[in-house]
């Protein structure tokens, strides 16, 4: 219908921000954050992986894509998680509730 609907803390005069994804940026995303944040740090073993239940087969075409990329980039790992309906991560020093999204803990030597 065209129309767009907020929680019910809206103040009149507020800034409101909107995102789209697509799975050509948040592939690349994954792939840059992947690939350096291995820099200066031992040969990751293993990797929990939590994402958005929106980042599936449906939006990137193909089943496990986000646990595969990381396998592509740094090599096979113990690899355990799950879908989630939004992730917690930092913004700056503070933490916030985010979706389509992909919080990765990696575990190094």
């Amino acid at each position: 219908t065209g129309a767009l609907a907020t929680g019910p803390h809206d103040r009149t005069g507020q800034n409101v921000q909107t995102q789209r994804r697509d799975r050509i940026t948040a592939h690349a995303d994954l792939v840059d954050l992947a690939e350096n944040q291995t820099e200066g740090e031992g040969k990751p073993f293993a990797a929990l992986v939590f994402s958005c239940n929106g980042r599936g087969q449906n939006f990137f075409g193909v089943p496990n894509h986000d646990a595969l990329t990381l396998t592509e980039i740094l090599g096979p790992l113990a690899t355990a998680g799950f879908f989630c309906q939004g992730e917690i991560g930092p913004i700056g020093q503070a933490s916030y509730l985010h979706g389509y999204t992909a919080s990765i803990a990696l575990f190094c030597e």
